[in-house]
């Protein structure tokens, strides 16, 4: 009976580690190549003459949290991810990275697509928060977002 319960006991414990669903996940980074930091992304950008995609979202917020899971899930995102670079700003981890903010808020979650030549592409925001234009809810946002960035990247000079 003692070994029943102690079994049972340890099944419990190790099923309360592991995240119950894809909302639970914190970082994107398992799933998308983020590089280091802002100042590497735009050397990379450079360098590839890709854009760059910041992705600037918090551990415990609740829309970070929602959006998160279309971002996994999202078979055309990632394929997408391929063609930019990615680059997160966890928690307020990268500082550089935390003032690129083209409509100056501090919200979160915010996306932001970059030229490789290092400027914010002012035009490509989502059309669907004309109040909070970085700020995005669905893979299918942000999906359009990077299109438009990759074909804006086409006409500049990296």
């Amino acid at each position: 009976m003692k070994v029943i319960t102690l079994t049972i006991t340890l099944l419990m414990v190790a099923i309360h580690q592991v995240p119950s669903t894809l909302a639970d996940v914190q970082n994107l980074a398992p799933v998308f190549n983020f590089t280091e930091n802002i100042e590497n992304a735009y050397q990379l950008a450079k360098r590839q003459s890709k854009p760059i995609v910041l992705v600037v979202h918090d551990t415990h917020c609740g829309a970070c949290k929602s959006l998160r899971p279309s971002l996994i899930e999202s078979h055309e995102l990632r394929q997408l991810s391929r063609d930019v670079i990615m680059v997160q700003s966890l928690d307020g981890q990268d500082q550089v990275a935390n003032a690129v903010n083209p409509d100056d808020n501090t919200y979160v979650p915010r996306i932001i697509f970059i030229g490789c030549n290092g400027k914010v592409f002012d035009s490509i925001f989502n059309v669907n928060q004309p109040k909070f234009k970085n700020y995005y809810t669905t893979a299918e946002d942000v999906i359009a977002g990077m299109e438009k960035a990759i074909e804006a990247n086409k006409g500049i000079s990296c």
